[in-house]
């Protein structure tokens, strides 16, 4: 059994990162077609500030991307450029983290004033 998800790893390995960014740009392509719906079909008002979480998280995916595997694992190399490495990917990571955050708060704030009452 566990020569069985070896080689099912090892077949879908080469294909996780262009499946990954599929599914990140089919959710862009969801929020686009719902934004549009919501303006032209309902006529409901869209706060641009509701696009903020998802250009940071966006940010935050082509900051990861541009460090390479090698240069945060590299211990023989140069230990300055292994550093820029690893802060740069901290960097992506807290990016990805703020995007978090800042949609639920954008959620939170939007629920709030849906109810005009306590979020609890």
């Amino acid at each position: 059994m566990n020569s069985f998800w070896e080689d099912t790893y090892s077949f879908l390995k080469p294909y996780s990162a262009f499946l990954g960014g599929l599914v990140y740009g089919a959710g862009w392509w969801l929020l686009g077609d719902a934004v549009t719906y919501a303006m032209a079909i309902l006529h409901s008002n869209f706060n641009i500030l509701w696009l903020i979480p998802g250009l940071v998280a966006t940010v935050a995916i082509i900051v990861m991307n541009t460090t390479s595997k090698e240069d945060v694992v590299d211990s023989y190399g140069d230990d300055a450029a292994m550093c820029r490495s690893r802060v740069v990917l901290m960097l992506s990571y807290l990016l990805s983290l703020c995007a978090i955050v800042g949609s639920v708060a954008l959620l939170l704030s939007e629920k709030q004033k849906e109810e005009q009452g306590d979020l609890w």
